[in-house]
């Protein structure tokens, strides 16, 4: 059984524990089910509800998207969504005004949106052993 079975407990549960100042969510390798009938649901709905959030790692899951919801956590510093399946970057990430470090090593990347020139405070951003041609003229 996983550590959140259901979409609506994830969110009962996110919710609350940002009310105690979230800083820290770990999920590396975890989001990938254990079971078919036992999924962990982290959705973008839920993860716009940690407003709180500093640093999110969903490194090695399999993931295929990375939503714009994420956009929404303007505290964020430090996003690792590297070693999935990601090919695209959502405009919004340009929200994340506090992000200081993104890695989306080993990922499916064919571009990066330019937005990702917006983001200001950004020191370390990873993008290897993906199938970048071309980085933004804001960036590259």
């Amino acid at each position: 059984m996983g550590i959140f079975p259901k979409q609506a407990q994830t969110k009962a549960f996110l919710t609350e524990t940002n009310k105690v100042l979230m800083a820290l969510l770990t999920f590396n390798g975890t989001l990938i089910p254990t079971h078919p009938r036992d999924p962990i649901w982290i959705t973008p709905e839920v993860l716009e509800q940690i407003q709180n959030l500093k640093e999110l790692w969903m490194d090695n899951n399999s993931l295929q998207v990375l939503p714009g919801s994420i956009g929404k956590l303007k505290q964020l510093v430090y996003l690792d969504v590297s070693k999935n399946r990601i090919e695209t970057v959502d405009l919004d990430i340009s929200g994340c005004e506090g992000l200081e470090d993104l890695l989306l090593s080993s990922n499916m990347l064919q571009q990066l949106p330019d937005s990702i020139g917006l983001l200001k405070r950004l020191t370390t951003l990873k993008v290897d052993d993906n199938q970048l041609t071309i980085l933004p003229n804001a960036i590259g």
